[in-house]
């Protein structure tokens, strides 16, 4: 197999390690091999894509020409198996025959193999290297920052796990390594300087912070910040006065080690994973009676069998273990009338910083299991907040925002199963019943009623949300507060107070989940810049509920696409469809991507394969109609019309169509131009009052573009004044949205547009669809619509420069 260096230096080897120079003689042909090679997941690239990377100034044929003669070169100096193609449409690296370390480094530490990761990373990428002309530079910056961000936060995580193993050595020596991966970065420096300090290396910490100070100062012209200078004021004062040696504990979050799928920390064996690991101490007894040892001893037995039988953690008795994640301690002490258990959960090592210290519990002076049972219930659940893989928590300065008792805990993972698999109704009652075990648990609460929500029920989702939260007002945490301010925002439409809770619970936490709501929320303000900035680099899958949360491919590629990005677009909604082949979200992104660069063939094969798929969330004929007003808005009617066709022939096949797949049929035939046929099919879902609100919405917006359609002026226009003066708090501008559909269908521009203002000004979301809906088609020439649905925010002037810049994503 090829070899191919990129980290830090630039070179080709063949399998017998000699050197091959011919390919990096020459820079686009460089460039060309590490774009290519470089990438995990390993997948082809459209020809214009590579195109508008290193020759945009040239012209189709003069630009596939180029690239031609670089792939011809390429294959001559490397064989003809290593750049793969499949004719004129896209080109690829088989990584059969060449391993590339930027790639094994992002696959690496996507696997969890930090250690043999970093060893990979000599220096940046693609050092020294530079294209003119094109706008290869710039992807380039963005993978030099994409993979030290990801080094470093390896490096970061290698650090905090032998910190809390109480292997000081180790982690100051990942800190430094995380420093050198973010020699910026100062949360790493303070981490470096702190554990030189605890390691009672006083001189070698104040020499760390004196190198920040000449680094900040020279090469970016700033001071350090007052946390960095006041953690180095305080040791260099200790050290003047010769204080207590007390170093200084950092307390940035320290990731357990259940956050690190398959961690390899073992140097001398890195094939061993490294499982959870709790240490159990043996239960002391200080009640000052001797006949409770015996107690102690079942307490014991009681807190090991238990907490083993966790899958995720491995337990370990009596002694200190390397590599421990935490140690669990229980005491008992004399009470009257009885004899107190008090539990504890806490970093190892003299002085690790306690993580959880549930509410002790008062036993008989002869306890039962059931009691002792009571008191194992509430260590367990210390222990599965902070590490249970399933449900990953929100994490404060390193603690869980919540400790809720076991049994609730095991409803809320069964709730979060249930929603994570869209099973709604089953997720509402289960959160449910783990808010009801315990009511200070308002994150349960609150993600109670979001299931509701899905079930089509705002009223009671709203009502159930501000149950939750005052019921818990005591103890609810700032993270559950403004998790719930989120939830309520978004269920009326106020879009900025949305907005501004995630933005707000973002700065406290970390967490995929609220990274992306955050980014969503960007979107349907209409600031898709700010939604990539938020989601650039972020992890998609992982653990718990959000492994399927795959909306995330179309927020990405619908902020893109109104952005006009389109090259980038289908370059970050294919790692979607590689990821979750069947699932219809990233095929619903594609089609739009490939309707909107000319390619209706692809798109239609796209409506092919997305019509053999079953109904979740999303229905197979909704991606369907979605590539039919794309290839309508992108100058392909005719495969438009094809779409169309192929969503009808499978409604016709549906066994049990539901309400909503009867009135897209509707709107199909309209679109079509079968008026009497769409209207037929409306009457038969008559009377609208028995449908669901969002649905009888969709069917008197339909209404009236019939009775538009059939110069019923006077009708549509009934139809517009019911949809405006229904009242429901919930409906979030969509109403308005069907009004101004039908103004438009009377050809009332101006009244359609004033009707969309007062719809976003209602909460109607932004998004990609808007600009090809067929109902408003008639608009889109129109200079208002033009400056209505125009991308707002900081960057948006800098769209004809985004396609490689954001192909990271």
């Amino acid at each position: 197999m090829l070899e191919f260096r990129t980290l830090g230096r630039i070179e080709l080897c063949n399998e017998d390690g000699t050197l091959i120079h011919e390919p990096l003689r020459h820079a686009k042909r460089t460039a060309l091999l590490a774009y290519l090679a470089s990438r995990h997941p390993v997948r082809s690239h459209r020809r214009e894509t590579l195109i508008a990377l290193l020759w945009p100034g040239l012209d189709e044929n003069h630009g596939r020409g180029m690239l031609r003669h670089e792939i011809y070169e390429l294959r001559r100096a490397l064989g003809s198996d290593v750049i793969l193609s499949d004719g004129r449409e896209t080109v690829g690296a088989n990584k059969d025959l060449l391993w590339c370390d930027a790639r094994v480094l992002s696959q690496g530490l996507a696997d969890g193999h930090l250690i043999e990761a970093l060893d990979l990373v000599l220096g940046e990428f693609l050092p020294g290297l530079h294209v003119d002309g094109g706008e290869f530079d710039r992807w380039l910056d963005g993978e030099r920052g994409r993979l030290g961000r990801q080094a470093g936060k390896a490096a970061e995580r290698l650090c905090a796990l032998a910190a809390t193993s109480g292997d000081l050595p180790a982690a100051v020596r990942w800190a430094r390594r995380w420093a050198d991966l973010a020699p910026y970065d100062e949360v790493a420096w303070r981490r470096l300087i702190s554990l030189l300090d605890q390691e009672g290396g006083r001189a070698e910490a104040l020499s760390a912070y004196d190198e920040l100070v000449s680094r900040l100062r020279h090469e970016l012209e700033i001071e350090p910040a007052p946390e960095t200078r006041a953690l180095a004021d305080t040791i260099r004062t200790r050290a003047e006065v010769g204080g207590a040696d007390d170093p200084i504990r950092e307390q940035s979050p320290v990731p357990s080690a259940v956050d690190m799928p398959n961690l390899r920390v073992r140097e001398a064996d890195r094939r061993q994973p490294v499982p959870v690991v709790i240490v159990i101490q043996f239960v002391e007894n200080l009640t000052g009676d001797p006949r409770h040892d015996a107690l102690a001893r079942r307490l014991t037995d009681q807190l090991a069998g238990a907490i083993a039988d966790l899958h995720f953690v491995k337990v370990v008795v009596g002694s200190e273990a390397p590599w421990s994640s935490a140690v669990v301690s229980a005491t008992l002490y004399g009470y009257p009338d009885g004899i107190q258990a008090a539990t504890q959960l806490a970093e190892p090592g003299t002085g690790g910083r306690v993580l959880a210290v549930p509410e002790p519990v008062i036993l008989d002076p002869d306890p039962g299991d059931e009691e002792l049972d009571e008191v194992v219930a509430r260590i367990m659940a210390s222990v599965a907040a902070q590490y249970d893989p399933r449900v990953p928590m929100a994490f404060v300065g390193g603690i869980p925002d919540r400790t809720p008792s076991w049994k609730a805990w095991r409803e809320f993972i069964r709730g979060s199963e249930a929603f994570g698999g869209f099973r709604f109704e089953e997720a509402a009652r289960l959160l449910r019943r783990a808010n009801q075990i315990d009511p200070s648990f308002v994150k349960a609460g609150t993600f109670a009623a979001l299931a509701v929500a899905y079930c089509g029920d705002p009223a009671g989702a709203e009502a159930l949300a501000i149950e939750s939260l005052e019921a818990g007002e005591e103890t609810a945490t700032e993270y559950e507060r403004l998790f719930t301010a989120w939830f309520l925002a978004e269920l009326r439409g106020r879009r900025a107070e949305a907005y501004r809770a995630c933005r707000d619970v973002t700065t406290i936490t970390s967490h995929p989940v609220l990274q992306f709501m955050c980014g969503r929320e960007a979107y349907r303000l209409n600031r898709p810049w700010e939604a990539l900035g938020i989601l650039e680099g972020m992890e998609v899958g992982g653990l718990g509920w959000w492994r399927r949360w795959v909306e995330f491919y179309e927020v990405v590629g619908g902020s893109l696409h109104v952005l006009g990005a389109h090259h980038a677009e289908l370059d970050a909604v294919s790692g979607g469809r590689v990821r979750y082949p069947e699932a219809l979200e990233p095929m619903r992104a594609e089609v739009r991507a490939r309707a909107a660069l000319g390619e209706p063939r692809a798109a239609l094969d796209i409506v092919d394969e997305a019509l053999t798929v079953p109904t979740v969330l999303l229905s197979p004929s909704d991606v369907a109609w979605t590539a039919a007003q794309e290839l309508d808005a992108h100058g392909h009617p005719e495969a438009g019309a094809v779409a169309r066709h192929k969503a009808l022939a499978w409604m016709v096949h549906r066994q049990e169509p539901t309400h909503a797949d009867r009135l897209l049929e509707v709107r199909l035939l309209l679109e079509m131009g079968e008026l009497e046929q769409a209207a037929m099919r409306l009457r038969e879902l008559a009377p609208f009052e028995a449908l669901k609100p969002l649905d009888a919405l969709e069917a008197l917006g339909l209404a009236g573009l019939v009775a538009a359609g059939a110069d019923d002026a006077e009708g549509a226009i009934g139809l517009i004044t019911q949809l405006e003066g229904t009242q429901n708090p919930y409906l979030t501008g969509r109403h308005l949205l069907h009004a101004a559909g039908i103004h438009a269908a009377l050809g009332d521009h101006t009244g359609a547009i004033d009707t969309l203002r007062r719809a976003f000004a209602s909460g109607l979301p932004f998004g990609v669809e808007l600009h090809a809906l067929h109902m408003l088609r008639s608009l889109v020439s129109h200079p208002e619509f033009e400056t209505l649905l125009r991308p707002r925010g900081p960057g948006v002037r800098d769209v004809e420069r985004l396609a490689p810049t954001l192909v990271a994503l």
